[in-house]
């Protein structure tokens, strides 16, 4: 599926990069092609590609479902943690309507993926375009939406809303939100 926007096609669309020092690798996030890439670095061997339109053999987990994602982290536990736009939910997860989650996947020894945490927002909250979340020192999660004029919320684990703040923005271009001490 190819989204045209202004007479372009932005295919590989790069919203996220992230440099794993410990072990030299690097993680990028592609928006347009629904793919998550994992890199040796400094050789630039690929290691893998997760998601929608990874199907040859360097593919993992292209069965979670994700798409159009934003804001992927390396958490301190080796999970990876970011924000699923669900562009292509309808499809891919035979959702209702389209619906956003926030994903948080173990990926074991390079070759499959467990799922450890995902949170779906309200079909009001479907965030198609940016998007951003937070595992905060407390557990909970920071997530940030476009969706009615910039929404932020904050969910725990057990996926409770503890806290809710609508920004009121004419123009709605909130692309990431962070909790700062």
């Amino acid at each position: 599926i190819i989204i045209l926007f202004l007479g372009y096609y932005d295919w590989i669309h790069l919203n996220s990069i992230y440099f794993d020092e410990i072990e030299s690798e690097i993680y990028l996030s592609f928006r347009h092609i629904s793919r998550i890439s994992k890199i040796s670095y400094p050789s630039g061997e690929l290691i893998w590609n997760m998601g929608y339109l990874s199907n040859d053999n360097s593919s993992i987990c292209s069965d979670l479902g994700f798409s159009f994602q934003h804001h992927l982290q390396l958490l301190d536990d080796g999970s990876l943690l970011f924000f699923d736009n669900g562009n292509l939910s309808q499809l891919l997860m035979d959702d209702d309507y389209p619906t956003s989650r926030i994903r948080k996947v173990e990926v074991v020894n390079n070759s499959y993926c467990n799922e450890l945490w995902q949170y779906t927002l309200s079909q009001d909250l479907f965030t198609q375009g940016m998007g951003s979340v937070q595992l905060l020192d407390n557990n909970n999660y920071l997530i940030n939406s476009i969706s009615n004029n910039g929404t932020i919320l904050e969910i725990t684990s057990d996926k409770e809303e503890v806290f809710r703040a609508n920004l009121n923005l004419d123009s709605p271009n909130n692309y990431r939100a962070f909790r700062t001490p």
